[in-house]
């Protein structure tokens, strides 16, 4: 969830603020509506007297009548906004909105010019009734559903159209995105892309620096300045136009594998985007840990007295992980071929087969 609290405004002492309308009055879904379009928010275009470069900002306000906190999605110079109810309801609830509950959303757009220059529209409102949704477990590797963006870059020959193009994703359907990127060497160019809204080049965010992003600018995102090659945990707010990447190479640890002072590295699957080893393992335990390190190590779902509470699907041998989890339970030996799938990070899964 993107959120802001305004500080000290500077606001243009002439100008013409957009004038926001939305196609809907009230809202009442249920979750079979995921799909359906809930709102489409249309504004005209500012007028400061004078030619200037005008970003545009839809704001919902956090269940706060003054917009002290406040949801955002930067549209850069775009006069539309529209959300299917799933992003939609997303934006709600985090918004302190509840689920059943008939509310009403305030919405208004910001125009910007320069650097704390801005004017707002008109406040409109919309009487909704957000749901709560359910929680589905994803199968290890099987499709993903929720919202996502593309990172073509030259990891993969700037192919935008490949099946297998690394996405970063939005469980929330809020402004936050996170996935991975393996980036086989970060020298000479070799780490630079971008990330892109639809599978096409028309629309792009693209680096300032290090940590900031902006609309449709000129410069590549690039890992250059990072540690090398590896796998890159990247996070990225659309409304914030902040972004961070974080190499973090995974591997298998443990009693099962060898013993609990050797990492056995995983391996990128292209085409899955998620990470492989067919491995000999043998009684005993194994977890999943980055950089060789125990400062990030993902494991079995456990209750409080160590307890496993998550076991391994006997059919499918898929289960999902939780941060600092308990081992994985390898109870014979033999070959087994084991996927770690963190395409959504806050929603590891594996799976583990004898072979």
């Amino acid at each position: 969830m993107s959120c802001n609290k305004d500080g000290e405004k500077v606001v243009a002492s002439q100008g013409i603020p957009p004038a926001l309308t939305s196609t809907v009055e009230m809202l009442d879904y249920t979750e079979a509506d995921t799909a359906n379009a809930a709102v489409t928010f249309n504004w005209t275009k500012s007028d400061y007297g004078y030619p200037a470069e005008i970003s545009y900002s839809l704001q919902i306000s956090n269940n706060d009548s003054v917009f002290s906190d406040y949801y955002q999605q930067a549209a850069g110079s775009v006069l539309t906004q529209a959300y299917t109810v799933k992003q939609l309801n997303a934006i709600l609830l985090n918004a302190g909105y509840a689920g059943g509950v008939k509310d009403t959303m305030l919405v208004r757009v910001q125009s910007r010019i320069g650097v704390g220059t801005y004017i707002y529209s008109d406040t409109i409102r919309i009487i909704v009734t957000p749901y709560t949704p359910s929680k589905v477990q994803r199968p290890v590797a099987g499709p993903v559903t929720y919202d996502a963006m593309y990172l073509p870059g030259a990891y993969q020959g700037w192919n935008i159209g490949s099946a297998s193009i690394g996405k970063i994703y939005s469980p929330k359907s809020d402004s936050k995105y996170a996935g991975y990127i393996y980036i086989t060497d970060t020298a000479n160019g070799g780490g630079q892309f971008l990330i892109t809204p639809e599978q096409n080049f028309n629309n792009k965010y693209t680096e300032v620096d290090s940590t900031t992003m902006v609309y449709n600018g000129s410069d590549n995102l690039s890992l250059t300045k990072y540690q090398g090659p590896g796998y890159y945990l990247l996070n990225a707010d659309v409304s914030t136009l902040k972004w961070s990447a974080t190499l973090q190479n995974w591997s298998i640890i443990g009693d099962g594998a060898v013993d609990w002072d050797t990492d056995v590295p995983l391996d990128f699957d292209a085409t899955s985007q998620v990470l492989v080893k067919t491995l000999t393992l043998k009684p005993g335990g194994i977890k999943f840990r980055a950089n060789n390190s125990w400062d990030n190590n993902i494991g079995l779902i456990a209750d409080g007295q160590g307890n496993i509470i998550t076991p391994v699907d006997p059919k499918t041998g898929e289960a999902p992980l939780t941060n600092g989890g308990a081992n994985v339970p390898v109870s014979a030996a033999g070959t087994y071929k084991i996927i770690l799938d963190l395409r959504v990070p806050d929603e590891p899964v594996f799976s583990i087969t004898k072979q």
